[in-house]
């Protein structure tokens, strides 16, 4: 048994480095979170003495033209013993320096159907990986943080990153639009399930209602926000 002890430590944080400008045009690149990455702290953690770590990797693309539309697909090695509990960041660099939050996803690119035999995962959660689609309403600088989810702070391992523009198709109300789920699909889940985005301009308590019909799949909708946060879901 001992006396409780609370040790203050000083000193800077260490400086962000970019790994790598991401092509517009589409790129992939891996890479590995580990304990001598940088850090961020999370600041909502109410503990007086202890706040969650995360490390991170950073990569940087820019765009040129207004309501560029993104996919950033991160699959940790699911081969891996432990394997890595992602999450995606995105923010923009300000002329000041700063960083705004833009968007982030943590289980998107795990939908998919369970394997069998069934019961062995939770609906919609095949695995960890993140599947972030949103749009950038302005043109600049942009950061895409690599790190591991809310629930895994320090989590390490492998992970490859695909980045890719061009994949939501703006629509607007009373329009219908025909589509074919196939190889040539703009996005894939991690757990091999296609996936079309479209975009639209709403505002604050507004109702819509979207509809998706076909004879020869079972469809599945999910309503986000731009940044990420998911409003509705619907199956059936």
């Amino acid at each position: 048994i001992s006396n409780e002890v609370e040790i203050k430590m000083g000193g800077q944080l260490t400086n962000l480095t970019i790994l790598k400008d991401l092509n517009l045009a589409g790129d992939t690149v891996s890479g590995q979170l580990s304990a001598d990455d940088a850090v961020e702290m999370d600041q909502n953690e109410k503990s007086q003495f202890y706040r969650k770590l995360y490390f991170i990797d950073v990569y940087r693309f820019r765009t040129t033209a207004a309501n560029t539309t993104i996919a950033v697909d991160l699959r940790a090695n699911l081969a891996e013993s432990d394997p890595l509990d992602t999450q995606i960041i995105v923010r923009r660099v300000e002329s000041n320096g700063s960083q705004t939050f833009i968007a982030a996803d943590d289980q998107g690119g795990g939908f998919g159907s369970c394997p069998n035999p069934p019961g062995t995962c939770k609906p919609l959660e095949v695995n960890n990986n993140s599947l972030l689609m949103t749009v950038l309403p302005s043109p600049g600088e942009y950061w895409i943080f690599v790190t591991s989810a809310d629930v895994a702070p320090t989590d390490t391992g492998s992970y490859t990153l695909k980045f890719s523009t061009g994949v939501l198709t703006p629509i607007t109300y009373g329009q219908t639009v025909n589509g074919n789920f196939s190889v040539n699909s703009k996005a894939q889940t991690a757990a091999g399930v296609y996936v079309d985005g479209y975009y639209f301009t709403g505002t604050e308590g507004q109702k819509v209602r979207i509809t998706m019909r076909s004879t020869v799949l079972d469809s599945f909708l999910i309503l986000r926000e731009f940044n990420g946060d998911e409003i509705k879901l619907d199956d059936n």
